[in-house]
């Protein structure tokens, strides 16, 4: 009996060390610190009698797949809202935040970008370009989901939630693509809980929530397309490109080019379908809405800097006597000394 209890013991006071660990990340009051570590010291005692039930539980709902994905999305959209009405409203304080803002408040009222101000010069405002229309430097994707949340609910900070909620929800779907069910369901659980998204991406504008999720989409639908070979997870799959396309673009072609060479090996390796099935169900539905995509991506670059071939991002650099492919190719010189 004296073994048991000294386990539970250990557990507990683990439990507790976490919580502190925990606490002091989130930089939470060191009373509440306390508090929630003798709780759940004594939730981990008292759970004790039920630990077999619980696990029976849990294994249930992560059996139902689609339960599983509703409680890690809804969990998340719980918490990060409860944080942010009981304990504060997020206030944009970095320039990169009142970007996106620009662009949500742009596209909210109903344009894509905005006229040059009369005196544009006397401004210095980081993070946007004044020329040749008035917008964030930003790819669309995160302006967007704040203008949905102001719209609908007239506060961006609602789309910001709403964002973290599906991103943690798609990635409890992804992982169900690669692993057991409950697996990806504590690997939903532990993104929920997990501080760079409970108080970082989902309480404040910076985004990060709408590129995981594109993320999630691309590699969730990969191996549902190479198992399965349908239609749906290859749109998908293609969706999945198209956020990271408009969140992050460099990042999401270094994420999408290893899933493209997969993808590729797969259809031509010795188990492959027919070519002319492939090219139905997955190359056709890709190519479709990655050509919607990048027509879409070229409408938006036209109406704010005039070039269907040139982002808001490149006309910020080259205000600023930078060029992407400099940058590049001095990040390249310097890649033998960083490693």
């Amino acid at each position: 009996m004296f073994l048991p209890k000294l386990k539970l013991f250990v557990f507990a006071f683990l439990a507790a060390i976490v919580a502190l660990i925990v606490g002091n990340m989130m930089m939470i009051s060191s009373d509440i610190v306390v508090v929630a570590s003798i709780f759940t010291t004594s939730a981990v005692l008292i759970a004790r009698p039920y630990v077999g039930n619980i696990q029976r539980t849990f294994q249930k709902i992560a059996r139902q797949r689609a339960l599983a994905i509703c409680l890690v999305g809804l969990l998340a959209l719980l918490l990060n809202v409860l944080m942010g009405v009981l304990v504060h409203l997020p206030v944009p304080a970095a320039r990169d935040e009142f970007s996106y803002l620009l662009a949500a408040d742009t596209f909210a009222q109903g344009r894509l970008t905005n006229p040059t101000h009369l005196m544009w010069e006397h401004f210095d405002t980081g993070q946007v370009i004044h020329q040749p229309t008035y917008q964030s430097k930003y790819p669309p994707a995160q302006g967007l989901v704040l203008a949905a949340g102001q719209a609908m609910f007239g506060h961006p900070m609602a789309g910001v939630w709403i964002s973290v909620s599906v991103a943690c929800a798609a990635l409890c779907w992804m992982l169900q693509g690669w692993m057991p069910p409950r697996w990806a369901l504590l690997g939903g659980l532990l993104t929920v809980m997990n501080t760079g998204i409970f108080q970082q991406w989902g309480q404040g504008y910076w985004g990060g929530a709408v590129a995981m999720t594109g993320g999630a989409l691309l590699f969730g639908a990969l191996p549902r397309v190479i198992r399965r070979q349908r239609a749906k997870d290859a749109v998908i799959l293609a969706i999945g490109v198209a956020i990271l396309a408009n969140s992050r673009p460099y990042e999401g072609l270094l994420a999408a080019l290893p899933a493209a060479v997969m993808l590729s090996a797969w259809m031509m390796g010795k188990d492959k379908t027919p070519i002319a099935v492939s090219m139905r169900k997955v190359v056709l539905p890709i190519l479709i809405v990655l050509l919607t995509t990048a027509v879409s991506m070229g409408y938006y670059n036209l109406r704010v800097t005039g070039d269907p071939f040139r982002m808001p991002y490149q006309v910020w650099l080259e205000n600023r006597g930078l060029k992407i492919s400099g940058i590049v190719l001095s990040a390249l010189h310097e890649l033998p000394l960083a490693l």
